[in-house]
């Protein structure tokens, strides 16, 4: 089967074969209706990963960026199992200290001046 150069081949592929079909959106609908199966078993797909200048991809992408946001998310979610794991500590940690002391009187909900500051508000 002979290969055909994909510039070539993708605009076959859009070309109506109706005349009404005019409009952008009749275009894409008419090669939707089309078993494309046969043109792309055409399409040479090393030859279009040989054309990609990968040199100038990676000049512009910003690899820094891209490590800086992919290990600042890494830090975030390691932060995010510390402090989960302290809120557990502490609930454990405070429900043996009321079994140990067993006031007799139950303890606040929240500290003395952080109620205050919900009451105020």
């Amino acid at each position: 089967m002979s290969r055909l150069h994909p510039p070539r081949v993708i605009p076959q592929a859009l070309r109506p074969r109706d005349t009404d079909c005019v409009n952008p959106r009749d275009r894409l609908r008419a090669v939707g209706r089309r078993d494309l199966k046969p043109l792309l078993d055409r399409v040479d797909v090393n030859e279009l990963v040989q054309q990609i200048d990968m040199d100038a991809l990676i000049e512009k992408t910003d690899l820094g960026a891209v490590i800086a946001s992919s290990s600042g998310g890494m830090a975030a979610e390691a932060l995010d199992a510390v402090r989960s794991g302290a809120v557990g500590l502490d609930k454990f940690v405070d429900r043996w200290v009321r079994r140990v002391i067993r006031p007799k009187q139950p303890w606040p909900a929240a500290p003395p001046a952080l109620l205050a500051a919900q009451a105020e508000s």
